[in-house]
């Protein structure tokens, strides 16, 4: 009777591992696909000269290329046979921390996902195929007759990331050191340097905080708004022991906007308003 009530349960558990989902169901496994990497951000260009030897069918109007398992447009030289001079372009992203979400078991933990955990580089598949859709840029006229009056100004999200110091997240303190288990855990990722406290004796690096310059130009002042400011900071310890330890505070042009304190290993944003007189 034990047998088979153990038989009923790996036959019921084999249609659920039948239905899993990979992340790779957009690949046509009977098709060829080109592999390539960048790491910067901006337009790019395939040449012929770089296609010629890929292994892939080279008429225009079939070409896909797929970016994090999506299809994204492209725009080509031409429709018909690539030759000499033809070319594919495209809009390229450096690597980021996007992917890399879906390794934390909670992933409001995850510290930033500007900065991949693994790669700078962003991986893209090039293939043809002449079946479904084609996502393409098309020439359009740039007509600008008739055009609406210019709106005075538009909200723009300014973003800086330190991340020249990688932070091992939350660790467990046995046999009188820190080990880290192999999960992605609270705050694991790329940060700035330690920023420590003065009465942190002996100092060490760069004591009492350090000033950070966002890139804000061609600031609209006379906007009827106030800039919401984010923050993002975690938390790091000599010891796993101790509760609501860190101090911290946030000035903009001597004016204290933040003035509060959060604990242990924790991620933990602050957020405000400040006038844009302050920018």
């Amino acid at each position: 009777m034990k047998k088979l009530k153990l038989f009923l349960i790996v036959l019921f558990l084999i249609p659920i591992l039948l239905q899993s989902q990979y992340n790779n169901e957009w690949i046509d496994f009977s098709k060829t696909y080109y592999k390539f990497q960048t790491e910067e951000t901006g337009i790019h260009r395939l040449s012929y000269a770089a296609l010629s030897g890929s292994g892939i069918g080279l008429q225009g109007s079939d070409f896909k290329l797929f970016y994090k398992g999506e299809q994204i447009p492209i725009y080509v030289s031409t429709n018909g046979s690539f030759g000499p001079g033809d070319y594919i372009e495209f809009y390229g992203q450096r690597n980021d921390g996007e992917l890399d979400t879906k390794l934390f078991a909670t992933p409001d933990k995850q510290l930033q996902d500007h900065t991949s955990l693994f790669s700078k580089g962003s991986t893209y598949f090039l293939v043809s195929d002449a079946s479904g859709s084609h996502e393409r840029f098309e020439d359009v006229a740039n007509d600008i007759s008739n055009a609406p009056p210019a709106e005075e100004y538009f909200m723009h999200e300014s973003v800086l990331v330190t991340d020249n110091t990688f932070h091992f997240g939350e660790p467990y303190y046995v046999s009188g050191a820190f080990s880290y288990f192999s999960t992605f855990d609270e705050g694991e990722g790329y940060t700035s340097s330690v920023i420590r406290d003065l009465t942190d004796l002996p100092p060490v690096g760069s004591n009492g905080g350090f000033d950070q310059r966002i890139p804000t130009p061609h600031l609209y002042d006379s906007a009827p708004e106030e800039a919401h400011v984010l923050a993002r900071v975690v938390g790091r310890n000599k010891s796993t022991g101790v509760i609501d330890d860190k101090h911290i505070e946030i000035q903009v042009d001597g004016t204290t906007f933040v003035d509060d304190f959060f604990s242990r290993f924790e991620v933990t944003n602050f957020e405000f308003d400040m006038p844009l007189s302050f920018i």
